[in-house]
């Protein structure tokens, strides 16, 4: 986490973090945070608009 704050704080506007143990992603932004779970989809909040993928597809 504190990794995704210095990368937010040099201006990156989106960081995805990967729990492939926990089969959990958080995608972080300066202005929010989101987590998805197995069986759900992940998809992106500022950058590559519209790009999305499961996160099944992507621990696998």
């Amino acid at each position: 986490m504190a990794k995704s704050r210095e990368y937010l704080q040099s201006g990156g506007q989106e960081v995805w973090l990967v729990f492939p143990d926990n089969r959990l992603i958080i995608v972080t932004t300066p202005e929010s945070r989101l987590m998805f779970v197995s069986g759900e989809v992940v998809s992106t909040q500022k950058v590559l608009l519209g790009f999305n993928v499961a996160v099944d597809e992507l621990l696998a």
